[in-house]
């Protein structure tokens, strides 16, 4: 079976934004009793797309593009639910910070290699997505908090320092997939 191109990308687009959004309404259902636990369903819904992305990458043919950029993205996940199951988020702090720097680097790669953006709009759609993240984050911690205990001290400082680490892993990646990433060197040569 073979699937590339518009479809698997909207598919796979679609999937993930199904799971963002039972990711943040999770909460919700549990501060209103609906659920038990929404930190279980956000782990089912992250083994779920963990599952997904690795029968993307490993057992249907879809190019060497998506492939890398699933593999490269996958750690991100792996370091989610590890965290969620064992309270690592609480037990160690700055733990998070892996996840922000990561996913500079995952979005990087996948906006060269699948979208092929030019720099400007990666790093103003990273920064975009560091933004959202950080709103999500602060909001939950404030509104949810009997469900999320806060653990940081200044959320500003906290939120500051996401976005500076995604950006940061945007103007480190973008260099180094550009120039010794083979499917980038390749995409290099068609152009000139």
């Amino acid at each position: 079976m073979k699937l590339e191109g518009v479809g698997l990308r909207r598919l796979t687009t679609g999937i993930i934004i199904i799971g963002v959004i039972a990711g943040l309404i999770a909460p919700a259902l549990e501060l209103f009793q609906i659920i038990y636990s929404s930190n279980k369903i956000v782990i089912a819904i992250e083994v779920g797309l963990l599952g997904y992305f690795l029968i993307q990458a490993l057992i249907l043919k879809n190019g060497g593009r998506w492939k890398h950029t699933i593999l490269i993205g996958l750690p991100i996940l792996f370091a989610d639910i590890f965290a969620r199951i064992f309270g690592l988020y609480q037990k160690i702090p700055g733990f998070g910070y892996f996840g922000h720097f990561w996913t500079g680097i995952a979005l990087t790669i996948a906006l060269i290699l699948v979208y092929n953006k030019s720099f400007k709009s990666i790093i103003l759609f990273n920064s975009f997505v560091a933004f959202i993240w950080e709103v999500a984050e602060l909001a939950q911690d404030k509104i949810f908090s009997t469900i999320t205990p806060f653990t940081l001290t200044d959320p500003l400082w906290d939120g500051a320092l996401d976005i500076g680490l995604t950006i940061i892993a945007t103007f480190i990646a973008y260099p180094l997939i550009k120039k010794y990433h083979p499917l980038a060197k390749e995409k290099r040569k068609k152009k000139g």
